[in-house]
């Protein structure tokens, strides 16, 4: 803040929103003492570093209106202006719903879930834009405001995936198969296809990637990927295990030999004396008999039909089932917030006690 005179008129001076306004209060002078003017406010701005965004028609209102005693901006600077953050557009579903659609009946659809996202070799992936450059400010009293620097979106390039050679920002495949977003980081898996039943004319099927199974998986035969599997046919007494969701269309069923066991979801119609394991969510479309089926995620038997009857059914998460055993009173194990194998640990310790 400056000051001049003494019973002269003063013109103050405050500096305002970070060097971003310069105000002035003028007071009048006291007795005979000298009125104050335009130019003692000019000179006391630039005593006090006050030289860029003077508004002189504002200034010279304050005085030619005798606006005095409150306080005037009469000085602006330039805010900078920032710079807006790059962006990522994905050209694929990155959040697959792994789930039926049920009608008002409660019917099933189970042709129209798509476990595996196909993409051919050249096939855009994602587009990157690059960052909006900010614009400099400067403050009254001359100085640069420098503008924050827009994020830069880094391209979430993966296995499979290449730069597109006609556009630097453009990510696309680099050969066909399975996409998805892991972690941040797109990938595209090898879906290796099997146009028949896993039979003995396959023989035992392990592979690194996704894969398809046009028809059933038969008794005694094994099915092991790492990535998804979807079975368009039945599975009997088999065993089919997947690092990611696996897929039944027309349900598992046998004489309690067989084992499904998934690193994420399943989806299947039903599941008759069988053994089901998840990391994720199980879901089923009709019902569960006489099987064991636990899930570290949620169970959901509501479709038309919706029952589980008999057997060990156990879920982290909660089961939400229409009917819950029947009118025989078959016996029906419900187990929910724990699971077998904490079960079996909390068994071992009460044991471990006693001793």
């Amino acid at each position: 803040m400056s000051t001049a005179g003494s019973n002269d008129g003063r013109v103050n001076v405050r500096i305002l929103n970070n060097g971003l306004a310069g105000a002035i209060t003028v007071l009048p002078c006291e007795g005979e003492g000298k009125e104050p003017d335009i130019e003692l406010a000019k000179n006391q701005l630039k005593q006090a570093g006050v030289i860029f965004g003077i508004d002189d028609v504002v200034l010279k209102a304050v005085f030619n209106n005798k606006t005095f005693e409150q306080e005037i901006i009469v000085a602006n600077g330039n805010p900078p202006v920032d710079g807006k953050d790059g962006k990522i557009v994905f050209f694929f579903e990155t959040d697959m719903k792994l789930a039926p659609q049920e009608d008002e009946k409660g019917n099933v659809d189970y042709k129209n879930i798509n476990l595996l996202q196909n993409v051919k070799k050249g096939e855009k992936l994602a587009e990157v834009t690059p960052p909006v450059p900010g614009k400099e400010g400067k403050d009254v009293f001359g100085k640069k405001m420098l503008p924050k620097v827009g994020k830069v979106i880094r391209m979430p390039s993966g296995p499979n995936t290449e730069i597109s050679p006609d556009n630097s920002n453009i990510l696309i495949a680099s050969k066909e198969g399975n996409v998805s977003l892991l972690k941040g980081i797109i990938q595209v898996e090898s879906v290796f296809e099997v146009g028949k039943d896993v039979d003995y004319n396959t023989g035992n099927i392990e592979y690194v990637g996704s894969i398809i199974i046009k028809g059933s998986v038969r008794s005694g035969f094994e099915v092991n990927v790492q990535g998804d599997c979807e079975i368009n046919g039945i599975v009997e007494d088999a065993t089919v295990k997947a690092g990611g969701d696996i897929f039944i269309k027309n349900g598992f069923l046998g004489k309690n030999k067989g084992m499904i066991e998934a690193g994420g979801n399943i989806i299947t119609k039903f599941i008759q004396n069988q053994n089901v394991k998840a990391k994720g969510d199980i879901i089923v479309g009709e019902n569960v008999l006489h099987s064991n089926v636990q899930s570290e995620g949620k169970i959901e038997v509501t479709g038309r039909k919706g029952s589980i009857v008999g057997g060990y059914t156990s879920s982290i998460k909660g089961v939400y089932v229409k009917e819950l055993g029947n009118y025989q009173e078959v016996r029906t194990e419900v187990t929910v917030g724990v699971n077998e194998e904490l079960e079996q640990k909390m068994k071992d310790a009460e044991q471990e006690i006693e001793k």
